[in-house]
């Protein structure tokens, strides 16, 4: 199925960014394998981030807002993580974060903050 998308799109057209994620036992260095046998004649730049999303128990998409501007490193928050507040169908909100350097911040760390911040403000 994976081929059969590459072969569709235009990749420099209609791609900004692909995620191939572990499944199972699979280990993310397998992922990442499979990543570098589909995207072959592309100049792909490689890096392993953490994604993190937090559904939050709020209807009120101002305030996970933010908090998400507070958490995330454009901001001033937390170094590395670039953090956003997503509105679902259903009234379900989330923190959705890319971690660019999980490394040093991780998800644990974005969790921690997500439940301190309502509390403090």
């Amino acid at each position: 199925m994976v081929k059969a998308v590459f072969l569709a799109i235009d990749i420099e057209l209609h791609v900004d960014h692909i995620c191939f994620h572990p499944s199972g036992d699979d280990s993310m260095d397998q992922a990442e394998g499979g990543c570098n046998s589909w995207v072959k004649g592309f100049e792909v730049l490689m890096k392993c981030i953490g994604v993190v999303h937090l559904p939050l128990s709020s209807s009120d998409i101002g305030a996970v807002q933010r908090i998400a501007k507070q958490i995330s490193g454009r901001s001033g928050g937390l170094p590395s993580a670039h953090v956003m507040a997503l509105a679902h169908v259903g009234g379900v909100i989330e923190v959705a974060c890319d971690l660019l350097d999980p490394n040093k911040v991780g998800g644990e760390r974005v969790q921690g903050e997500v439940e301190v911040l309502p509390r403090e403000g």
